[in-house]
């Protein structure tokens, strides 16, 4: 038993059995249709299956169009790391003005897919440029600029880099200069080529370099005393000239070197320097080493003040001094007495204490000031006694002379002391001499003259 099925898709004719009938009506074109039709014709099973497969088919399709078209809404989400910014352009025009156009981190962000819309990117992590060779002696391939032995030979300035300096010397030098973008969007606009924004900043650089060390001595360069402050800004001026928004952060000097054939001239010149300045510094610290010794922590003041003292001595000893430079330098004295006195610094002058050697020395001073004082005045006493003791009678008086008879003789020959008594009549003089060696010399010479003495004349 066979199946009829009704194709869906096909229109059938009206066959010339059908009931027909038909109400034309031409104005307007309105019918008044009667239509009697057969029923549909029906598929076979192979062509359902075909039809329920195309329309599954033509579902899955809308689908997948349809999420292919979410995809391409949302294709240009994107986010920014914290070492680059982005800016949006919108049918090549940036979107936004000034600071309000930079897209910086901080989740997602959207933009309408291309090519509506392009996300643009840009680094704004530091970066750094090394003038190798520019300025530096041609290198042999495959060495490192940095260890290549000096060229011994004239330069050629074809391949040769170098400096000429303010002096008319030249000088070879290494640089790194340090930059950053810093207005991504001036980038854009004005360059938007990592290479083309390199050039421009070593070519800026260059240029700068050689003014700057046009104005200095090839010793100051070599000696790295190079401030690149002014430097740096001609650099900046340059780029911010031309809106690159490019931002130089440093300028370092790497290395310097004099030309090869003056090398080790130069080098034997900064070593005696060296030693110069050594030399100059162990002076210096033995200089302080003495004077901390003679003065302690007070030897810098003192000696000003003496040096006041000496000018205005100097002053008031001119033949032409007035009242006014002579009681200056009596005033000058009186407060280096009193310093000299008190072993203290005036307040004027720091108020220190003074110590070392002048301290020991001033102190040995009064001390033996205050010794001799004692005995003199021992000795004014014992002599106030014995005078009045003197003044008195004949005996008395014999006994006073008796008694310092004594005293000047013991005085005289006490201690290590070799008396000889012998006539006066004796000898018209006497050498003595405790020397061993002198007596020798003198037998020795005494048996010379006696030996000449008893030759024939």
């Amino acid at each position: 038993m066979s199946q009829k099925i009704v194709n869906p898709f096909r229109h059938q004719p009206h066959g010339p059995g059908d009931d027909h009938d038909h109400d034309h009506g031409h104005d307007g074109h309105d019918h008044d249709h009667d239509h009697h039709h057969e029923p549909d014709e029906q598929f076979d099973p192979a062509q359902q299956s075909l039809a329920d497969a195309l329309k599954v088919s033509f579902m899955v399709l809308k689908l997948f169009m349809a999420v292919m078209a979410v995809a391409y809404v949302f294709s240009n989400v994107f986010s920014v790391s914290s070492q680059e910014v982005a800016v949006r352009l919108r049918f090549g025009r940036i979107v936004g003005e000034g600071e309000a156009a930079v897209i910086r981190t901080g989740g997602l962000h959207f933009a309408m897919p291309y090519p509506f819309e392009q996300v643009l990117r840009v680094p704004v992590n530091p970066q750094q440029i090394d003038l190798r060779n520019e300025f530096w002696w041609e290198t042999p391939p495959g060495m490192d600029p940095d260890t290549a032995p000096a060229k011994m030979g004239p330069l050629t300035p074809e391949k040769d880099g170098a400096n000429i300096t303010g002096d008319k010397n030249v000088v070879h030098t290494q640089w790194s200069v340090h930059f950053k973008i810093d207005k991504p969007v001036d980038y854009f606009t004005h360059v938007n080529d990592p290479n083309l924004a390199r050039e421009l900043i070593s070519s800026a650089t260059q240029e700068a370099i050689v003014f700057a060390l046009a104005q200095l001595e090839a010793d100051q360069v070599i000696r790295a005393q190079v401030s690149t402050d002014a430097t740096v800004q001609r650099i900046q001026r340059v780029l911010d000239d031309m809106s690159t928004g490019l931002k130089i952060d440093r300028l370092q000097l790497r290395q310097q070197a004099m030309p090869g054939p003056v090398k080790e001239a130069y080098k034997a010149v900064l070593t005696a320097e060296s030693e110069k300045a050594q030399n100059i510094e162990a002076a210096q610290q033995e200089h302080d080493k003495i004077m901390g010794e003679t003065a302690g922590e007070a030897h810098k003041p003192l000696w000003s003040l003496i040096r006041e003292y000496e000018r205005a001595f100097t002053k008031a000893d001119a033949p032409d001094a007035d009242a006014a430079a002579v009681k200056a330098r009596d005033a000058q004295l009186k407060r280096l007495d009193e310093v000299f006195r008190d072993l203290k610094l005036p307040e004027s002058h720091g108020g220190i204490a003074v110590s070392g050697k002048v301290a020991e020395q001033i102190n040995e001073a009064q001390n033996y000031r205050s010794s001799i004082v004692a005995t003199l005045q021992a000795e004014a006493n014992t002599f106030e006694s014995l005078y009045g003791v003197y003044n008195g009678n004949d005996a008395m008086r014999r006994i006073v002379i008796g008694r310092l008879t004594q005293d000047t003789r013991e005085a005289i020959f006490g201690g290590d002391v070799e008396t000889i008594r012998m006539p006066a009549s004796a000898l018209k003089y006497l050498e003595l001499s405790r020397d061993p060696l002198v007596n020798a010399k003198r037998q020795e010479q005494l048996l010379i003259d006696r030996r000449n003495a008893s030759k024939p004349k």
